[in-house]
């Protein structure tokens, strides 16, 4: 059984259990029901139990264990539900509708909603539509609204059980129990009910990871106009795979695992996982670990699980190093996290093992250049002693210890203790691990078993101490504070130290005129000392000021090599130089080159990509490349990319003519692309693609009028004012014609005008312009022809309509991936923790040796 969530939350409730053992009630049946027979999703669910498809094996235990813990505590409301659920999958209906009958007498949102089920179905309790949407509005309106009664109540608002048939009724049900994690509920909305936000809705179900489906019980089971058509979401799901969306992938694997809408292949599932997995997506990883060391789909092979299990944690390192990349490689690498001489946040176990030749490397260093550092010696000890070198890292770890390092102590403490470099002598390792406590060190503390009473100094006195990366940090605390000129001065005394990170901050407050005048030249010249340093941040922010500045000579240099080194930045503003003819001539060819090379990393080239093989601009036209392109940076959420592949579905460009296609592509763009609405507000005056007429051609138009365009404005309310196809509303007639008429729309203003003077309301009608109540008005009373002229007038005033582009959108946006990272911050020093776990772990102090812990009974 997968365990996607929740793992932390049920390894609690068995402590619980444990603590809670020798009490007289049974709590274990109560535990065993609620893990083994409750739905993944609601107010009575658990992230533990098994998935409809997946319990049968267990299927008699969940229910022995339901029906013990009603008999325990008949009253108790959860388990009657819960019991209501178990024996519906066993088969046993009429023992179902009895528990849920009872459950919900006793306020079990599950209870009630299975016996909405039971009455809305009909098939093992008289149908009664009436009372089973009352039984699903009581639990939607629960605290803990029940996401199931909230689908059920979309279901039957599609449909029109229990009252009339609405989609928009529907839709916002389904959006609310996707607000509750019904992730079948998103996939409703992306494929049915909510085109505009498509692509969303679905990439949320996939990143929700659950197959809950239509077999679970508190789902009505035939959902008629509400059904999804699980092949074509299973062929969007594998297209974005294909693209190499990774949470696409992860999802894929789990709909081949279990075999849902697809065969169900372990081997698949492993194929779609790997993929995700090289992405770093650690659910893929996850998943892949349970596959090797069960033999599904792949060899069985227990090496291979642990390995993958571990790469999150070679991740969390690689972060960590990234973190704090400003400081001296033998902190960074090699620092004890529990050592109060520590400058850096420290390296866990684990990341020392993966990087212990390098940190050797650096702490040698350090040590011979700074002699007279205890903490170089001790850390250079433990890195040693990481590798395996014992002999040395005893030799080092008694020179720190005699320059009063209790990290160091502490190393030698284990090393008696378990014999590594030596004989074991656990009378030495005790006096070592006193000695380390008496220096202040926790972790000796703890080991010689003193009450741990140390407290790490404060950031701000470390700083007040002359401690750089402290300086460094309490200047960004003040930076929070918007204290700019007490920073700045921080930053200066960490900068005289030769800490990168404040002298680069010091220049971007230069540049940006931040706790010190602007001053563009100094910021300059900072950059440029701190890029001959090798700064990567530095090397880029000296081209973007050169550009800037017009010094396109040093720029060009600067960005050609950084563009060398593939940094993606340099690669865009290159690529844009030579796109726009600025500082060089211009060279389109040059700049889709620079493009491409950045496009898996760049949202921003992939679009511009697509646009350039659209309209044949540095490439070859080439309306298949154009079209993955622009799908790819859709997916990414780029607005003007939906309209894009709108437009070559409307106009047919390499593709043939979809209308269907090219209406929801537009409808998804329309939020946030002025091309997308103006193709729209023409695609929808046109009439094109739309059905003859009925209620298809009402449903054809009602998505764009809710999107806030004019033309489907008017279409859907003529349809309603008319009865085309459709039951006549006059008051949603008018709301939606007064929009249109808002946007400057001619017709929607004449046909409210005739609309409202059907309804009687002359003077709104003659406002509106028809022609008869400006008759009836002037008519009216002597100053009639009078206030008629006057309204004639206004009526006749023109209305500006929206100012909205039609055809290619061409400007990617705003390209946040180039924003400028204001601040370098650094890792605050944290400070020693008493309850860390790790704290006196000999095996996290140093790692387990088997060859000689090993041997050990």
């Amino acid at each position: 059984m997968p365990v996607y969530k929740g793992a932390a939350l049920a390894g609690l409730v068995l402590l619980c259990l444990a603590a809670g053992a020798a009490r007289a009630q049974p709590l274990p049946f109560y535990y065993k029901c609620d893990s083994l027979a409750s739905p993944r999703i609601g107010p009575e669910s658990s992230q533990v139990a098994p998935l409809p498809s997946e319990i049968g094996p267990r299927l008699a235990e969940a229910r022995t264990a339901c029906e013990d813990a009603i008999r325990e505590r008949p009253t108790f409301a959860r388990m009657h539900g819960l019991l209501a659920r178990v024996r519906l999958l066993s088969g046993d209906a009429p023992g179902a509708l009895e528990a849920a009958r009872k459950g919900a007498e006793l306020g079990s949102s599950n209870a009630q909603v299975l016996l909405g089920v039971f009455l809305a179905e009909g098939e093992h309790a008289p149908r009664d539509h009436a009372a089973a949407r009352e039984l699903f509005q009581r639990a939607a309106k629960a605290i803990g609204p029940s996401p199931h009664a909230l689908f059920n109540l979309g279901v039957m608002a599609a449909n029109g059980w229990g009252a009339a048939q609405s989609d928009a009724e529907a839709a916002e049900f389904f959006r609310q129990a996707a607000r509750q994690k019904d992730s079948l509920a998103m996939q409703l909305l992306g494929q049915r009910f909510d085109a505009a936000r498509a692509e969303d809705w679905l990439r949320q179900a996939a990143e929700a990871l659950s197959l809950e489906g239509f077999a679970e019980p508190l789902r009505l089971r035939r959902p008629g106009r509400a059904a999804l058509d699980g092949d074509a979401l299973a062929a969007w799901y594998r297209a974005k795979g294909e693209a190499g969306e990774p949470w696409a992938q992860t999802y894929l694997g789990l709909l081949h695992e279990h075999g849902l809408w697809v065969k169900q292949d372990a081997a698949a599932a492993a194929a779609w996982y790997r993929r995700a997995a090289a992405a770093g997506e650690v659910m893929a990883e996850q998943r892949l670990v349970v596959l090797y060391r069960e033999g599904r789909g792949v060899p069985k092979d227990e090496a291979e699980s642990r390995r993958i299990a571990d790469q999150w944690r070679v991740r969390h390192c690689a972060d960590q190093e990234r973190a704090e990349a400003g400081a001296n490689a033998c902190d960074l690498l090699a620092a004890d996290r529990h050592d109060p001489q520590r400058v850096t946040a420290g390296a866990q176990a684990f990341c020392l093992t993966l990087a212990a030749d390098r940190a050797i490397a650096a702490c040698r260093a350090a040590a011979k250049q700074s002699p007279g550092t205890a903490r170089y010696r001790s850390q250079l000890a433990r890195a040693l002693a990481h590798k395996g070198q014992f002999a040395e890292a005893r030799r080092e770890a008694a020179a720190a210890a005699a320059a009063g390092s209790g990290s160091a102590m502490v190393l030698l403490g284990v090393m008696n203790q378990r014999g590594l470099g030596g004989p074991a002598d656990e009378s030495a390792a005790r006096g070592w691990y006193r000695k380390a406590g008496e220096a202040g060190n926790p972790r000796g503390m703890s080991l010689s078993g003193m009450p741990i009473h140390y407290t790490a100094p404060t950031t701000a006195a470390l700083a007040e101490k002359g401690d750089a990366r402290a300086q460094h940090n309490q200047a960004a605390l003040l930076e929070q504070q918007k204290k700019h000129e007490e920073a700045f001065r921080l930053y200066e005394r960490a900068a005289a130290q030769g800490f990168r990170p404040s002298e680069l901050n010091l220049a971007q407050m230069y540049e940006k005129g931040m706790g010190v005048a602007q001053d563009l030249a100094e910021a300059r010249r900072r950059y440029r000392l701190l890029a001959e340093k090798g700064e990567g941040e530095a090397r880029y922010r000296a081209a973007k000021l050169a550009a800037e500045a017009g010094d396109y000579a040093e720029a060009l240099q600067r960005y050609e090599r950084l563009a060398a080194e593939n940094e993606l930045r340099s690669l865009l503003d290159l690529g844009q130089m030579h796109e726009d003819g600025r500082g060089v001539s211009k060279d389109t060819k040059r700049a889709a080159a620079l493009y491409l090379r950045a496009a898996d990393r760049s949202p921003w080239a992939r679009f511009k990509l697509g646009v350039m093989h659209l309209e044949g601009i540095g490439v070859p036209r080439d309306y298949a490349r154009a079209a993955d392109w622009l799908r790819r940076s859709a997916a990414d959420g780029n607005f003007g990319a939906r309209n894009n592949l709108g437009w070559m579905a409307e106009k047919g460009l390499g593709m043939k003519v979809d209308f269907a296609a090219a209406r929801a592509h537009y409808l998804s763009g329309a939020v946030g692309s002025a091309e997308a609405r103006g193709n729209l507000e023409a695609f929808f005056a046109a009439g094109l693609g739309a059905p003859a007429g009925g209620t298809a051609a009402y449903e054809w138009y009602l998505p764009g009028a809710e999107a806030g365009i004019p033309s489907a404005q008017y279409r859907v309310g003529r349809m309603l004012a008319r009865v085309e196809g459709v039951a006549r509303d006059d008051q949603a007639a008018l709301r939606w014609l007064l929009k249109a008429t808002d946007q400057g729309h001619v017709e929607a203003r004449r046909e409210a005008g005739d609309l409202l003077f059907r309804m009687g309301k002359m003077q709104e009608a003659a406002l509106h312009g028809n022609p008869v109540a400006l008759a009836a008005l002037a008519a009216s009373t002597p100053a009639g022809p009078a206030i008629a002229l006057r309204i004639q007038a206004e009526a006749s005033r023109p209305i500006p309509k929206p100012n909205w582009p039609q055809g290619i959108a061409r400007h990617p946006g705003e390209d946040h991936m180039r924003k400028f990272a204001l601040r370098v911050a650094a890792v605050p020093i944290p400070q020693a923790a008493a309850g860390d776990a790790g704290i006196a772990n000999l095996y996290d102090i140093i790692p387990w040796v088997p060859e000689i812990d090993g041997r050990k009974k």
